[in-house]
């Protein structure tokens, strides 16, 4: 954190480092006042890259408590740090959750705490959406793809900045892999729009009959 911190602010960024507990929601809320208040005017944008995985660990092999820090981190974390940015941020500004594509995956053995909390931080993250029609909330799976002998892993950051850009505003309320074209991508924006496409639902039936 010092390394990045001194990087940034050699870029004349200025840097507000400040050591919060996710779960605990007087933290959070005291950190965005902080926050807020050295700013000096509504907030803009969230970058929301909380995460915790416990390791691989098969059913009834990872502990209650294992399971419980996973739970608070990647499902209490999220809906503690989007609602105290809402209090402080503007009614247009963006929220970017960097979620993982393991949500969309069919299980598989030994992620049953991760898979599971951030299937759960998604549908928060929806919530936000629908309760907060103002706001423009994108998800994202970071990934990484393997590019002239090692992995870009500076591709996720360059998503994330188009995401939040008024180009992409037809990914509001969707969820995006990083590695997927963008120019395919916008060329798809109206049906993007349109449809619950590259979203979470029931599909094939009516959910109401």
């Amino acid at each position: 954190m010092p390394r990045a911190v001194h990087d940034l602010a050699g870029n004349n960024t200025k840097v507000i480092a400040i050591g919060t507990d996710i779960p605990k929601k007087e933290q959070v809320d005291q950190a965005f006042a902080q926050i807020s208040r050295d700013i000096g005017k509504p907030l803009d944008i969230l970058i929301l890259n909380e995460g915790l995985f416990s390791g691989v660990r098969p059913l009834g092999i990872e502990t209650v408590d294992e399971w419980q820090a996973v739970f608070d981190v990647n499902v209490i974390g999220p809906y503690l740090v989007s609602t105290a940015f809402i209090a402080k941020a503007a009614p247009d500004s963006t929220i970017i959750d960097i979620s993982t594509g393991v949500v969309h995956l069919d299980p598989f053995p030994g992620f049953s705490s991760y898979a599971a909390t951030k299937l759960v931080g998604s549908k928060i993250m929806q919530y936000v959406q629908q309760e907060n029609p103002g706001l423009h909330v994108v998800e994202l799976h970071p990934g990484q793809v393997l590019r002239i002998l090692k992995m870009a892993s500076e591709l996720a950051g360059d998503v994330v900045v188009w995401a939040a850009s008024k180009e992409a505003r037809f990914l509001k309320g969707k969820f995006v892999w990083v590695n997927w074209d963008a120019e395919e991508l916008k060329a798809s924006a109206k049906e993007i729009e349109s449809t619950r496409v590259l979203t979470f639902g029931l599909e094939g039936f009516n959910a109401l009959t």
